[in-house]
């Protein structure tokens, strides 16, 4: 069958429907189109659940600023975050600081990290059924995922940079932030989460330190993220469900700008879902770094490597029948000859001269013939008869 990369002028082979469908199953089976590919279109938004009280989720991540490594942890329904400061990044380390964390607030009932090793580890996943809370783990090398956690860390970045290059104390631009009130909620992280303000620097009455529970704090949050979503889906996709057994492409990451050919084994989460590669690799990825491709060659999967057996014959569609326009190779130009009005005399007329074999004729002896210059050709006396 063809490739794309073998046709050119697709209008001159096929017309119509014949063109799009039968260029669509080219694309699809052209290993070099499949290996040498563009991002997809992103999918419709799906947001996290409001959450209906403070500390219901949270979210942790681990980020380095200046060669040292922190713990950052975030409230999902009042945006407040805390930052520890980590010696080392093991999963002991990780679990006596969030410990605490618990122990001041409460448990909560859902924790989202990302598939660091630390929190894929056996001492983590102790911790939550000790503790008795969920551990949502992300796609891997896709924050879109845990957005949450990844803006908090955006913020507390700036935040700390800003203090170190004005040599200020950073715990204080903490401070001031969480007593900012959040854009469309009319309230602060810090209201959202004790139900008062604390206090900064900045003077403030006695009044407004009160305790005060925040109203309608749920109806806001789903009012601003449906505005999110009506935004973000501009021009967005969703793309087709994949099922165990599906041969698909890897988007490409680090270095390598190849997407790599692999079958779907499982579905772990909504749009996540855990692949083999060529070489035995096992990875877990978002729907969006999977494109789903078709393919001629059987990769095993798990249940075929531990039992193997013959593999079943795939019998190949035949391919469809290219119209090719054929070359013809242009003809030699024809030379004109330019008759001459004066009829020369008898002792002027050439003979003996060949005919033309390309033209079929035979020169008229009494036309004179000519060079390209233009000048008449005579032929010598002894050989006139």
């Amino acid at each position: 069958m063809p490739t794309c990369c073998d046709i050119s002028g697709s209008e001159s082979v096929f017309t119509g429907q014949e063109c799009t469908a039968t260029w669509k199953n080219i694309v699809s089976e052209c290993d070099t189109c499949n290996t040498h590919s563009s991002d997809q279109r992103k999918e419709p938004l799906i947001h996290h659940e409001v959450c209906q009280r403070p500390w219901q989720k949270v979210g942790i991540d681990i980020f380095t600023l200046n060669q040292k490594d922190f713990l950052l942890t975030v409230y999902y329904f009042s945006s407040f975050f805390e930052v520890d400061r980590l010696h080392d990044k093991t999963a002991k380390e990780i679990v006596g600081k969030v410990r605490s964390r618990f122990a001041r607030h409460g448990i909560p009932d859902t924790v989202v990290t990302d598939n660091g090793p630390p929190f894929c580890s056996n001492d983590f996943a102790a911790f939550a059924h000790c503790y008795e809370f969920e551990n949502i783990t992300s796609s891997p090398l896709y924050p879109q995922s845990n957005g949450k956690v990844e803006n908090a860390v955006k913020v507390a970045k700036r935040l700390m940079i800003k203090s170190i290059a004005d040599e200020k104390d950073p715990y204080l631009a903490l401070l001031n932030w969480r007593n900012t009130p959040s854009e469309g909620l009319g309230s602060s992280p810090a209201q959202r989460l004790y139900s008062r303000r604390t206090k900064t620097l900045l003077p403030m009455p006695a009044h407004l330190l009160e305790s005060q529970v925040q109203q309608n704090v749920t109806k806001l949050l789903t009012e601003r993220k449906a505005k999110q979503a009506y935004y973000y889906n501009t021009g967005s996709k969703e793309l087709e469900r994949l099922k165990t057994g599906d041969t698909v492409r890897v988007r490409p990451h680090g270095r390598t700008q190849q997407w790599q050919k692999a079958v779907v084994r499982d579905q772990v989460d909504i749009r996540s879902y855990k692949i083999r590669t060529e070489d035995g690799r096992e990875y877990r990825r978002n729907r969006w770094q999977l494109r789903k491709t078709v393919s001629s060659r059987h990769i095993p999967l798990l249940a075929d490597m531990d039992h193997p057996s013959e593999p079943p014959r795939v019998t190949e569609p035949s391919p469809p029948r290219v119209s090719r326009i054929p070359f013809e190779p242009p003809s030699p130009p024809q030379v004109s000859r330019i008759p001459v009005r004066d009829r020369p005399s008898k002792s002027e007329t050439p003979t003996g001269i060949p005919s033309d074999p390309a033209s079929g004729m035979t020169p008229d002896p009494m036309t004179p013939q000519k060079t390209r210059s233009g000048r008449v050709v005579k032929l010598p006396e002894r050989f006139t008869l």
